[in-house]
């Protein structure tokens, strides 16, 4: 056998062999290939094969979600301070000395009837005759008068007072005892505690007991004069008025 003989012997051997497993393929293979393109594309574009998953994948971004914290102000609130207005006390009516303005109207004269003289220690004398009338349309409270000392006995000599009204009746007193000084820098109030209704008239005696120990001021004198009405109501008179005048003996 030559070489040429040869090797085409070897030639159709092989095409014999090729076409036999050519047909043994395509016997035992009956169902379709499906061959997967993209796989096929990335071997022919590298050269190299592919070794994803035959089946489509889909291929998910991860998803950052962002939370923008809002950082909202600071609100301060002011404690609420309630104010309270207080309105300013009521002004009295301007008065003169010895009014009470307002509730009622008081007259006051002297009666002249009382006269003076010399008094001992321990003695009691009247010192004012007084005649009050309620000039007004309501009913008045007189609770006293007010009294200046205008002698020149000192206010120690004198340690009590009274009022007693037209009757008789004791009105009001203060002190009595040697222990009391109801002038004070020559002034005092003696009590009256009387109540006078509208149109009424009342008379008031104004009496002093003096200390036992007056004789120390031995001719000194007691001059008493009314310079108002402690009332509820205006008073009107001729003030001040004045009163009896009293010598003190030893």
């Amino acid at each position: 056998m030559n070489i040429r003989t040869l090797v085409l012997t070897i030639i159709g051997v092989i095409l014999l062999g090729a076409g036999s497993y050519g047909i043994i393929a395509a016997t035992r293979h009956t169902a379709p290939i499906v061959e997967d393109t993209s796989v096929i594309d990335s071997m022919m574009a590298t050269g190299t094969p592919s070794t994803a998953s035959t089946s489509p994948v889909a291929t998910t971004t991860p998803t950052t979600t962002i939370t923008k914290v809002v950082k909202k102000p600071t609100v301060v609130t002011k404690p609420v301070t309630s104010v309270i207005v207080v309105p300013p006390p009521a002004q009295p009516a301007p008065t003169t000395p010895g009014e009470i303005a307002g509730y009622g109207n008081l007259t006051v004269s002297l009666i002249p009837l009382l006269t003076g003289g010399n008094v001992r220690a321990s003695g009691v004398v009247p010192v004012s005759y007084l005649q009050v009338n309620n000039t007004g349309t309501t009913t008045v409270k007189l609770s006293g008068f007010k009294l200046k000392e205008n002698g020149s006995a000192p206010d120690i000599a004198i340690i009590g007072l009274q009022t007693v009204d037209e009757k008789g009746g004791s009105r009001g007193s203060a002190g009595g005892s040697e222990s009391t000084t109801p002038f004070v820098n020559g002034l005092t109030e003696a009590p009256t505690n009387a109540i006078l209704a509208p149109g009424q008239m009342k008379l008031f005696t104004v009496k002093v007991q003096l200390s036992a120990k007056a004789g120390l001021y031995a001719n000194t004198q007691i001059i008493i004069s009314v310079t108002g009405l402690d009332a509820t109501a205006t008073s009107k008179g001729n003030f001040p008025i004045a009163g009896t005048t009293w010598t003190i003996t030893p």
